[in-house]
């Protein structure tokens, strides 16, 4: 018996002509207030990469025969806050709130999940990305979406994305672009992509625009006005509609279907909609009922709660909801609610006001062109020096001797001869002005002055100054860039508030993951174990992270070899100062010494270690000695923490002949 398998055929969603002029103008709006920032920030991206002369300026120094080198100043300044970055992560962790149904266990639970997503995701190399487009042209991106690459259940997952393809509602002024009416994103796919992505009815709906059987549609009005740096490995620049002329139509249906040639038009927007809620009338809680549930359900889940005491009513309220269109040309390829409450895309704005934004560079530029400008003709004064030209009398060298001057004039060893008293004389060439040099080294201390970045923060030495001076001045410039630190740690908030929605609201069933803990070692957890009672009795859930409501704090955690140095020699200062007092502290603490240091294979190390304080009589993880009776020596560093033997109660006395009291002897003792 064979088994035959049906995939379900993906259905195209009602084509609506108002919702896609809708989302058309919606898209031209936010494609020309896109283009205004994009303009700057192409720019900035150009002089970071080394695209600092534009292609009229080569074009002209070429012509004119001048030197159009560059001197890239501003890449050592944005490496270096890069760097910083990197070195201080940023660490999310979910705690409970002041509902009465969070735990600190599932919190835990929580904040494991969160190291899961990171480990999984890569999150440190994501937050790299959003981090230099946003330091660079001022907008970066988290995207947070559900994968079911490997489950398929589905797992939060979070990437960046293409801030140049990102459009925001040039109405908003909020830092969380949740409150803006939509965001857009804009990509170019392949005709594969939509046919596997939205079914076979797509890809022909689509086809006839590869093959050019069909007008452009109003969504591809901004292609060729489209301003983007390079983003792909074929090093395109700006996206535009010169393949639509060159290409179509000459290769009809022997396209490669694997080109991204087709531009999409993916826009989430919110749409208020009347929701029927449980609310609570004691606290005031609520909770939006889903779609799908019943009347029937709804009535089980107010029985429920009114044999617990509850007072849980049913009212309607108003809910803004997010609603995803994807559109190609003139066709809607998806058209559902979202899964999401929020928007896939989260922001991050080094600097940010009112809707305004800039990113490091912006400032930086016009001492950059400065530099370069300087540099360029102080070369072209000097190189000209070499052949700065002859003075010579009309009838004084023939015209060969002319003309060979005029080519071996500036060699070395140029012998000249000519006629009568007048000899040929050199030109004295022009010295380059020392006012240039001073403008140039101006404008290449604009460029520290305005990033607040000195030379000690990039490890020169600027100054003749002690080590504790140097210190001083690079917090100094710590200092400067810590709100494009504050705005990211500000940013990867909300990142991982969205990842604890997702959490709660996707991750139902029971599951079990594994991070890596502390000391290295994977440690393994489960979400939502299902406990089994007695017969004819309901189950109970374990560490149900769907229940309650949580919070989410942000720390800052140093993972750089520096930062682990400094306490070592911490740590190594505290052993040297209580040597005399404790003789056998560097034993007692040797195990923390080795966490704090860089060493590999810590675990064998310490592995080893303990078995030399087993031999020296610690308890290995106590820091207990024991004496030869087996007990606490006196002046043990933990024998503080270990209890005191239990006092003996006293004991009542009992009158004797004499009249003297004698202890009364315990159950079972002979007197």
């Amino acid at each position: 018996m064979t088994m035959e398998l049906r995939v379900p055929q993906l259905i195209l969603p009602r084509q609506n002509s108002e919702k896609i002029l809708v989302l058309a103008e919606r898209w031209n709006r936010f494609a020309s207030a896109h283009s205004t920032w994009a303009e700057e920030a192409k720019r900035c991206v150009d002089f970071v990469e080394g695209r600092q002369w534009t292609a009229a300026q080569l074009a002209a120094f070429q012509r004119y025969g001048r030197p159009h080198l560059q001197f890239n100043k501003l890449a050592p300044l944005i490496r270096l806050v890069l760097g910083y970055a990197s070195n201080n992560r940023t660490e999310g962790k979910h705690l409970p709130s002041n509902d009465a149904l969070s735990s600190d266990e599932v919190a835990e639970l929580l904040t494991n999940l969160e190291k899961e997503v990171e480990e999984r995701c890569e999150l440190e190399f994501v937050d790299g990305e959003v981090m230099m487009d946003g330091i660079i042209g001022g907008r970066g991106f988290h995207e947070t979406t559900i994968d079911f690459t490997n489950n398929d259940l589905g797992e939060i997952t979070t990437k960046a994305a293409d801030p140049f393809a990102t459009y925001l509602d040039p109405d908003g002024q909020n830092y969380d672009i949740e409150d803006n009416c939509a965001v857009i994103k804009s990509r170019y796919v392949s005709i594969d992509e939509i046919e596997a992505n939205w079914g076979p009815q797509a890809g022909e709906l689509v086809r006839p625009y590869i093959n050019g059987q069909t007008p452009i549609s109003p969504l591809h009005y901004h292609d060729e006005n489209e301003i983007t740096p390079i983003r792909t490995w074929g090093q395109r620049e700006d996206y535009n509609t010169q393949y639509w002329d060159n290409f179509y139509g000459n290769m009809g249906d022997f396209t490669d279907p694997y080109r991204k040639n087709i531009r999409i038009i993916d826009t989430q927007y919110k749409i208020t909609k009347m929701m029927p809620h449980f609310i609570d009338l004691q606290t005031g809680d609520k909770q939006t009922i889903p779609e799908h549930w019943d009347p029937e359900r709804i009535k089980k889940v107010l029985y429920f709660a009114s044999t617990k005491g509850e007072k849980v009513t049913v009212e309607w309220r108003p809910v803004r909801r997010v609603r995803r269109t994807v559109i190609a040309g003139d066709v809607i390829l998806f058209d559902a609610w979202s899964p999401f409450p929020f928007y896939t895309i989260t922001g991050y704005f080094p600097w940010f006001r009112r809707g305004y934004v800039q990113g490091m560079v912006k400032d930086l530029i016009d001492p950059q062109t400065e530099v370069n400008k300087r540099r360029n003709a102080e070369m072209e004064i000097v190189s000209k020096s070499a052949n700065s030209g002859w003075q010579y009398h009309k009838d004084s060298l023939s015209p060969a001797e002319k003309e060979r001057l005029k080519i071996e004039g500036a060699m070395p060893g140029y012998n000249q001869e000519w006629k009568g008293d007048q000899a040929p004389k050199r030109i004295d060439p022009g010295v380059a002005p020392t006012a240039m040099d001073k403008l140039e080294q101006k404008a290449s201390d604009d460029l520290r002055t305005i990033s607040g970045i000195n030379e000690s923060a990039l490890g020169e030495l600027d100054r003749v100054q002690s080590g504790r001076a140097i210190e001083a001045r690079q917090k100094q410039a710590v200092i400067s860039i810590q709100g494009y630190l504050s705005n990211f740690k500000r940013s990867k908030k909300l990142l991982y508030g969205k990842h604890l929605v997702g959490f709660q609201r996707f991750y139902t069933e029971p599951r079990i993951y594994k991070i890596t803990g502390k000391d290295g070692k994977r440690v393994a957890f489960m979400i939502n174990q299902q406990q089994f009672g007695m017969p004819n009795t309901a189950s109970e859930i374990l560490n149900d992270i769907t229940v309650g409501r949580y919070i989410t704090n942000i720390s800052e955690r140093p993972l750089s070899e520096s930062f682990l140095s400094a306490q070592y020699e911490e740590l190594l200062a505290i052993i040297e100062r209580l040597q005399p007092s404790i003789p056998n502290i560097g034993l007692l603490l040797a195990d923390q010494l080795i966490d704090v240091s860089t060493m590999p294979n810590k675990d064998e190390i310490k592995r080893r270690i303990n078995q030399i304080q087993t031999l020296a009589g610690i308890v290995p993880g106590q820091g207990v000695i024991l004496g030869p009776d087996g007990m606490p020596m006196p002046g043990s560093v933990s024998s503080s923490l270990t209890p005191p033997p239990a006092p003996i109660p006293p004991q009542p006395m009992m009158p004797t002949a004499s009249g003297s009291a004698q202890p009364q002897p315990e159950q079972g003792q002979m007197a």
